[in-house]
């Protein structure tokens, strides 16, 4: 079940000129940078919950970078807080989604699991339970 939208994911060519102008913007912290194997992120927290996390790609196979030659800088996914990430996943494969990833999978303080673009909209949806 969906609980609510945790984040909008916005790739950028470079986190740190990117965490300067959206701080300017929006007059918001960005959170200290998050390095995984694919990609360097932070999140600008915002009032009344949720985020936006931006991402820089770190290796050229990685999604978000795939996104980023294709595409430019932008909106790549939007991830929802779920129960069961599992779950979600095989009831939108069901229902003919493509996923991007079968069963979730470990990331930071969740599992994760991707649905492609094309689904109803272009763009990624991404599903999150939090690790307890």
């Amino acid at each position: 079940m969906i609980k609510r939208i945790e984040h909008v994911g916005v790739v950028v060519r470079s986190l740190d000129t990117a965490v300067k102008q959206w701080e300017a913007l929006l007059g918001l912290r960005a959170s200290p940078v998050r390095t995984l194997p694919t990609a360097r992120l932070a999140a600008l927290s915002l009032p009344g919950g949720g985020y936006i996390e931006l991402v820089e790609p770190a290796s050229p196979e990685s999604a978000s970078a795939q996104f980023l030659a294709k595409h430019g800088e932008g909106i790549h996914h939007i991830g929802f807080e779920v129960d069961d990430a599992d779950a979600e996943l095989a009831r939108c494969a069901e229902a003919g989604a493509e996923l991007v990833t079968a069963k979730a999978r470990p990331a930071l303080d969740y599992m994760i699991g991707f649905i492609r673009p094309g689904a109803g909209s272009d763009v990624t949806l991404e599903f999150l339970q939090k690790v307890k």
